[in-house]
């Protein structure tokens, strides 16, 4: 029995020495899970503050660009730590640096970067180390009395300062009488639709790039199209959308304020007249690039993601005016208020629909171009010259004028003042006048200029079933400034303004194309046989047939050349002189036309192409032999028919220059009036990048 409680003793003793160790292992643990929990709320709070400097400093730069201001970077963030009591002694510290962001695998990556926009705030401090580390410094084990913690924050503003800005064009005004609702009559759109444009309604309901883009059906997280270029995005968009149909458009309009249901009763109601119109089919491109037009265009720096491009504000109403303006793009509209005795139409139309410009400094937006055709033509018009008549003339002049074109380019982003301001500097470049064709299709659906080197030649004039003369010309149009004129705006949210004017003188451009058809018709005469200006012996033929046909004897044929003005000198006996249908009609004395036509048919083949006595034209003929450049030696029989041509050219260009300049005044448009509107400013928001 003794024995017995000898071992129960000597059990208890063992159980005591591992229930102490074990105690002694718990205490270690807990202390190591005390430490790990007070370096770690430590560390938490360093991040803390590391972040809110970071996101202080770059919130209070001015241009949200670190890189041009490095000392007040630093400052910030100073300031935010210490209203936080960091740092409070000499174990503390906080230092900021300039960083840029790159992209890579679609992930934003930081970068110290002198150059760098991005702020980059590093705070550090020294705090106790483990209690364990401490204790062991008790029985003389190795080991620091403290630890250091560092934690790093990067921020930057998700784009530079942008803003949404537009540069309209009166003549474009889906109000009243302008050319979009004229063209969108034609089209059989109904126009008193088009009053819930202006309603309080939609001009208050707003969009944003990103719910357009994810209403049309893009597949990509907010967050993911934030972090593509601008390139990018537009790559995206038409591999994932396309061309947008006008209906489609108008329906997911209506659906982004089906909050609203009488407004968006009211936009499927426009959607409904427009599926019963021309336009049911027409498309439209969302995003704009510097080589299509498109109703958004957002711009983002060099390698830079759109950012918050994609959450600028937007009115549903300018969105869906836009998209009519690119629906009638490439339509010509005949102005039935002009008639000149038949001879003239003139057209109007939208070959290049605004663009709704979206971006940082540098952005620029255009507004639509416009442009007018005018066709002079006297083909199935008899003419008051009856030489012009039995040759069959027709004088054809097809006159392009592309009107003011504006550029606005934003200069600079205020987000200083309480109330952000965008300057906007406005180029309005008069445009051309010429004469010429556009090539097959393209005069409504190009934005190319109507230079020479865009044009085609066109026959100015016809003459004996043949393309006489034929060339093209382009040459500025007349206005009251400089041109271009510039002009500098700065506007706040929701702000427009009117640029300067430049008034074109429509009427006296018109008038003034007569020295560039003086100029073609001098440049495209015939060559006669002797290779001076005149008409060829084949030509000079069907000239003859003319008066052999129309009259039977030499002595009418005779009166009918004199009639007409064919009257150069010819020479006679001694120093005598005639006429040349008299010298004609002396060779032909023992000759009758009736029975011999071949000979009368020849000998006037051959006066026809005659020159004057001495070189000597009348004062007429000679004066317009110097316009036309051709010289002494030009043949008479041409410039004999060329004089009414210029004479019939002259005024009717005067009188189209009136009639349009009237037209244009009962249209209510001034030409070379824009207005500029700032839509949204946002000055960027500022974000953690790590």
């Amino acid at each position: 029995m003794e024995r017995i409680r000898s071992d129960l003793q000597r059990q208890r003793g063992a159980f005591s020495i591992l229930s102490a160790a074990t105690l002694v292992m718990a205490i270690l643990f807990l202390s190591l899970v005390v430490d790990t929990g007070r370096l770690y709320l430590e560390q938490r709070k360093l991040q803390k503050l590391a972040d809110t400097a970071a996101l202080e400093s770059i919130s209070r730069l001015a241009a949200g660009n670190c890189a041009l201001d490095t000392v007040n970077a630093q400052l910030y963030a100073l300031e935010n730590a210490t209203s936080y009591g960091f740092p409070g002694s000499d174990l503390q510290s906080l230092a900021s640096s300039c960083a840029s962001i790159t992209i890579v695998d679609g992930l934003r990556v930081p970068t110290i970067d002198a150059g760098g926009r991005a702020v980059r705030v590093v705070t550090s401090s020294r705090v106790p180390a483990s209690i364990i580390v401490r204790t062991g410094g008790l029985f003389g084990l190795p080991g620091n009395a403290t630890v250091s913690l560092q934690a790093v924050a990067v921020a930057e503003k998700d784009s530079d300062p942008l803003t949404v800005f537009s540069v309209g064009s009166q003549l474009l005004d889906l109000n009243g009488n302008g050319v979009v609702p004229r063209l969108l009559k034609a089209a059989g759109v109904n126009l008193s639709g088009l009053t819930l444009l202006d309603a309080d309604g939609l001009a208050n309901a707003q969009v944003t790039p990103a719910s357009l883009l994810q209403a049309l059906g893009v597949n990509l997280g907010i967050n993911q199209l934030r972090a593509l270029t601008s390139e990018g995005l537009v790559d995206l968009v038409d591999t994932q959308i396309g061309v947008i149909g006008i209906q489609k458009l108008v329906d997911v309009s209506a659906k982004l304020v089906d909050h609203n249901q009488a407004l968006a009763a009211d936009i499927r109601a426009l959607g409904s007249t427009l599926a019963n119109s021309q336009l049911q089919n027409a498309t439209v491109n969302l995003l704009a690039t510097d080589d299509r037009p498109g109703l958004l265009k957002l711009v983002s720096g060099p390698g830079q993601a759109v950012g918050s491009a994609l959450d600028a504000k937007l009115a549903l109403g300018d969105v869906l005016s836009t998209g009519l303006m690119t629906a009638v793009q490439g339509r010509g509209l005949l102005v039935d208020q002009l008639n000149l005795l038949g001879l003239v139409k003139v057209q109007l139309g939208v070959v290049e629909p605004p663009a709704i410009g979206i971006g940082p400094v540098g952005t620029t937006a255009f507004n639509a171009q416009t442009r007018m055709h005018i066709d002079i033509d006297s083909s199935g018009v008899p003419l008051a010259n009856s030489l012009l008549n039995i040759l069959g003339t027709s004088i054809k002049l097809p006159i392009i004028i592309d009107l003011v074109s504006a550029k606005g380019e934003v200069t600079d982003i205020d987000c200083s003042r309480a109330e952000p301001e965008a300057t906007i500097d406005v180029e309005s470049t008069v445009g051309n006048i010429c004469i010429g064709d556009m090539p097959n299709g393209t005069l409504w659906s190009t934005r190319a200029s109507c230079t020479e080197s865009n044009l085609q030649d066109a026959s100015i004039l016809r003459l004996l079933n043949v393309d006489l003369i034929k060339g093209k010309a382009a040459v500025p149009l007349i206005g009251t400034g400089t041109n271009p004129v510039r002009d500098e705006v700065t506007l706040a949210e929701d702000e427009s303004e009117i640029t300067q004017v430049n008034q074109l003188k429509i009427g006296d451009s018109i008038a003034n194309l007569l020295s560039q058809v003086t100029r073609m018709l001098g440049l495209g005469v015939p060559k006669g046989a002797d290779g001076s200006p005149g008409f060829t012996p084949a030509q000079a033929a069907q000239i003859a047939d003319k008066y052999l046909a129309a009259h039977s004897s030499k002595d009418a044929i005779r009166d009918a050349m004199k009639k007409d003005g064919l009257t150069w000198p010819r020479p006679v006996l001694l120093l005598l002189d005639t006429t040349m249908p008299d010298e004609w009609h002396s060779k032909l004395s023992l000759v009758n036309c009736s029975t011999n036509k071949v000979r009368c048919r020849d000998e006037l083949i051959t006066s026809l192409q005659t020159k004057p006595q001495g070189g000597l034209l009348n004062s007429v003929l000679t004066g317009l032999a110097s316009s036309l450049g051709l010289g002494s030696n030009a043949q008479p029989l041409l410039l004999t028919i060329l004089n009414p041509v210029i004479d019939l050219i002259k005024p009717l260009l005067n009188s189209v220059g009136t009639a349009v300049s009237s037209l244009l005044t009962s249209l209510g448009l001034e030409l070379g009036k824009s207005e500029i509107k700032v839509h949204s400013i946002s000055c960027g928001i500022p974000q953690l990048i790590r």
